[in-house]
């Protein structure tokens, strides 16, 4: 049916209510020191005092450093957050606003490029964000750099759609110097044969992580970066081990990542296991598993260039992209964006919300006119995804479906469904080749 200036009115006004929700959200969360803010605002008072992080690094203790699984040069870029007194809760809180505006602007680029929904744009966002606002809430209520990281990586995407490849590998390469997971969207440029943005993000990746070594000095840089490394790559939440060591939300319900739903299901003795475990292993069987599947799941994603049979454009093979007038929409990114959450050692619900790209592709799907290029199959498995979508969110309340993995469950099968949904050509599978006629 399409849309009125009166539902397109009511779809605006309702998107800019919701963008200074956020705002205020965020922003009294911060000024109450509850919750993410309050580990971002201890570190980055320490570096404004002190001019060096931490040195207590073991997060467990009182006063420790509280972003020991960032690189250092996040602490230091939030240092000035130290020096704004009774304004940082405000800035923080519409900084977050912005980066969900940015956001939801680009999502609504899509829709527009597209060219398949009957009608402006709004309403499609305005549905998008009904459908997504548990993940959209919890994100703010977290004051995590969730809506930061998407709204990079969209950035990233639409530079390289635009033509302005070293400007995305720079966008792409910030995400990742800042949460780390984005680092994955280097594959994605390779996928796209963006050789100038993979260039432009390796050199902005190691210009970033240097900036430190200006204000701390060589060799204490040095020091963090090989805090950082131990900590991590030796710690027991990557190895995916119940330490008790850990916090609770690590082990518990809460953490949907791939090695604590393992334990929680399979792992003997483990101290927050399912209500009714599938069996009985050691920690050493359950930790080679969950490795395994992420490894595949890696694997999976990065061989899509291969299985895909060239770029994902439909035809053009340009490292500019696309035409803005006839694209479709990049499930492929999509893929990568949820990606980033199934991957993480800690797979909390605010990351739920990186997977509104994907989300935006099930509704153009299903939003497609007759004239697009989607295939048949394309409306139901739009269909199918935003039903799963649906159903996870109920499963939301209920502590045992997340101790089974019940949002990464869902964010393996929107995964698959991205496939059906991509026009022209599969997303995993080659179509056959045609035949030469005559």
């Amino acid at each position: 049916m399409p849309y009125d200036g009166r539902w397109n009115r009511v779809a605006t006004a309702f998107l800019a209510i919701v963008v200074v929700a956020v705002a205020a959200l965020c922003t009294i969360r911060a000024w109450r020191l509850d919750y993410d803010y309050h580990h971002f605002k201890l570190d980055a008072d320490y570096v404004w005092q002190h001019g060096q992080l931490n040195p207590v690094l073991d997060s467990a203790l009182p006063g420790a450093r509280q972003l020991p699984f960032y690189l250092p040069v996040v602490p230091l870029a939030l240092a000035p957050l130290g020096g704004l007194g009774p304004a940082a809760p405000l800035i923080w809180g519409l900084g977050q606003a912005v980066c969900l505006a940015v956001v939801l602007w680009q999502l609504a680029a899509w829709v527009r490029r597209c060219g398949t929904a009957d009608g402006p744009t709004s309403p499609t966002i305005g549905g998008l964000v009904l459908l997504a606002s548990p993940a959209i809430y919890e994100a703010a209520r977290f004051n995590q750099f969730s809506f930061l990281t998407l709204a990079l990586v969209l950035a990233g995407e639409a530079a390289l759609s635009r033509g302005r490849a070293l400007r995305a590998g720079a966008w792409l390469a910030a995400a990742a110097v800042i949460k780390l997971l984005p680092a994955i969207f280097l594959f994605w440029l390779v996928r796209r044969r963006a050789w100038r943005s993979v260039l432009a993000f390796v050199v902005t990746a190691a210009a970033l992580c240097a900036a430190p070594a200006a204000f701390f000095g060589v060799e204490r840089t040095s020091r963090y970066y090989g805090e950082w490394w131990e900590y991590n790559a030796g710690g027991a939440l990557l190895s995916g081990e119940a330490d008790a060591a850990l916090r609770e939300h690590f082990l518990d319900h809460r953490n949907q990542s791939i090695a604590a739903v393992i334990g929680r299901v399979f792992q003997a003795g483990h101290p927050y296991a399912a209500p009714h475990q599938l069996a009985a292993w050691d920690a050493a069987t359950c930790r080679w598993l969950g490795r395994g599947i992420a490894a595949s799941l890696l694997i999976l994603i990065i061989a899509m260039p291969l299985w895909a049979n060239g770029t994902t454009d439909g035809g053009d093979r340009r490292e500019a992209g696309f035409s803005l007038n006839r694209a479709p929409p990049p499930a492929d990114f999509a893929v990568y964006a949820i990606a980033m959450a199934t991957l993480s050692p800690l797979l909390r619900q605010y990351y739920l919300v990186w997977a509104l790209p994907a989300l935006t592709v099930a509704l153009v799907a299903v939003m497609a006119t007759p004239a697009s290029k989607f295939r048949p199959m394309s409306r139901v498995a739009g269909t199918a995804a935003i039903i799963v979508w649906i159903v996870g969110m109920c499963a939301w309340p209920w502590p045992p479906a997340r101790s089974y993995g019940a949002h990464l469950a869902l964010l393996l099968v929107l995964i698959g469904l991205l496939g059906p949904i991509f026009p022209g050509r599969r997303l995993f599978f080659p179509n056959p080749p045609r035949l030469a006629a005559g």
